[in-house]
């Protein structure tokens, strides 16, 4: 038993944690404005983690059984 829970302890303290979404504006009208002075929305992600977090092949949708990879985000890391 003390084998098992040493383990898992170990597990826990060496895994990673995916990259969080701590912000969004999905209906950016009067907020921040991008370099060509538009109003667009936006999403923030935070990696909590020391190692980066490659975003490739990782989606955001509001679809997720019709369209599951409606906004891609790119080859990039956090």
């Amino acid at each position: 038993m003390n084998r098992i829970l040493a383990f898992l302890i170990a597990m826990l303290l060496s895994s990673t944690v995916a990259p969080i979404v701590s912000e969004i504006v999905a209906d950016n009208d009067t907020g921040l404005q991008d370099e060509d002075d538009s109003f667009v929305d936006w999403v923030e992600l935070h990696n909590p983690n020391d190692a980066p977090f490659d975003l490739k092949d990782h989606f955001l949708t509001d679809d997720p059984t019709g369209k599951p990879d409606r906004w891609t985000f790119p080859t990039i890391s956090l």
